[in-house]
């Protein structure tokens, strides 16, 4: 009796939940009020009925795999961010909308299994005398333990591709070789724009033939580098100690990149720099960098205690990061996209090549600008097999490390 009521109770919430789901998203959508708030009450309900029924579905066959698993599977999909979907949708409203019409899709699915591919024909549970059945349990035990991690881990991987998209507009892009920096050229009335996400990382021969793409008369580089001309950081972010042990490279400057042709009189392109000084952040935007070049230097020198101090500073809480945002992120953006428009009509083609997470902004004001897309090409920055073996002499190192002697 008890599996009968709780596979029903979740058939009927989950269904309930899609439909509430698809009625607040395409309310949100179309621009007109939602109902975000009983919309959540019932997902929440969705969600604490997880595991139970995962629980009672390993010991008996009274809650059919077929028709519950796949309905558990888009719940806990939809609740950790529905990747890889949203590479796919612009619009974050439209995005939600897909994923909410999919669960729908998914809760019509169960109930025509129930209805027309099981015994009982119906289009709720039937009566089952539930016994407990130890061979399903030990498949149940044996499959969640072999391939949850693994699912897992798959996962964890496609979502952080799909957030690097979504938070790049796709100037960063994954594929089964690396990850890629994507360079889109825009042109408008004779001008050009060429915007190139960049991770600043890499292979130096990488960032050498992109930047010897950049040749060209009547072509102006906006550099990005932020300055501490005032030294209110008191010293760099030792960015070197975490990038060494990958087996990767800095980005060359390109400024420096340029540095041989100037002494050969070669006079294009011409490099601007076209970014901020620390002193125009904000004190608490110091107090974050600072931390994060201690938390570092901590980390390289093992003094895990220090980390957590370091971290647990209120400068470096989430209430304080949204503005340490705004001074990293937005501001910059803006200082950069007025160079932009301010060099436009002093040169043929304007090239910044900056990090990919500003280039979501940059685009959209680009292309609100009319500028329109004409081509693209993707480098590639990081091979996973390079990765994998940098990963595998850390692990080795660490093995063959003799262990310290304690003290006397």
């Amino acid at each position: 009796m008890f599996i009968r009521v709780l596979g029903n109770l979740f058939l009927f919430s989950f269904a309930l939940d899609a439909g509430l789901s698809v009625i607040d998203d395409l309310a949100k959508w179309m621009g007109a009020a939602g109902i975000g708030s009983l919309r959540s009450a019932v997902a929440l309900f969705v969600v604490l009925q997880l595991l139970p029924l995962f629980a009672c579905s390993s010991l008996t066959r009274g809650l059919p795999a077929r028709v519950f698993l796949p309905l558990v599977g888009v719940a806990v999909w939809g609740n950790l961010g529905a990747a890889p979907m949203g590479m796919f949708f612009e619009d974050p409203h439209a995005f939600s909308l897909a994923v909410s019409s999919f669960q729908a899709a998914a809760a019509a699915a169960a109930f025509l299994t129930l209805r027309y591919g099981t015994e009982s024909a119906s289009w709720t549970l039937p009566r089952s005398e539930g016994r407990f059945e130890p061979l399903r349990f030990a498949a149940f035990g044996i499959g969640s333990l072999v391939l949850g991690p693994v699912l897992l881990a798959g996962y964890l991987v496609v979502a952080i591709a799909t957030f690097a998209h979504q938070a790049t507009a796709g100037f960063l892009a994954f594929d089964t070789t690396g990850i890629h920096m994507v360079e889109r050229h825009y042109e408008k009335a004779g001008r050009e724009i060429w915007l190139v996400g960049m991770i600043h990382i890499g292979s130096g021969d990488t960032y050498a033939q992109i930047f010897d793409s950049f040749g060209g008369e009547d072509t102006l580089v906006l550099e990005e580098g932020v300055t501490d001309d005032q030294d209110l950081l008191g010293k760099r972010l030792p960015y070197d100690a975490l990038i060494e042990p990958l087996g990767v490279e800095r980005q060359t400057k390109v400024s420096s990149h340029f540095a041989e042709r100037r002494a050969s009189g070669d006079e294009w392109p011409h490099v601007q720099r076209a970014d901020l000084d620390t002193s125009n952040f904000t004190p608490a935007t110091i107090a974050y960098m600072q931390g994060m070049g201690e938390a570092v230097e901590a980390f390289e020198a093992e003094d895990y205690a220090k980390v957590q101090q370091v971290v647990m500073r209120p400068a470096m809480q989430a209430p304080n990061v949204r503005g340490v945002m705004q001074d990293i992120l937005e501001r910059r953006d803006e200082h950069v996209l007025e160079a932009l428009e301010t060099a436009l009509p002093s040169y043929r083609r304007v090239i910044v090549p900056w990090g990919a997470a500003h280039q979501r902004r940059i685009s959209q004001v680009v292309t609100g600008w009319g500028f329109e897309q004409t081509s693209s090409r993707r480098h590639l920055a990081l091979e996973w097999s390079g990765l994998l073996r940098a990963l595998g002499r850390l692990g080795t190192e660490s093995r063959d490390e003799p262990a310290s002697s304690p003290a006397p």
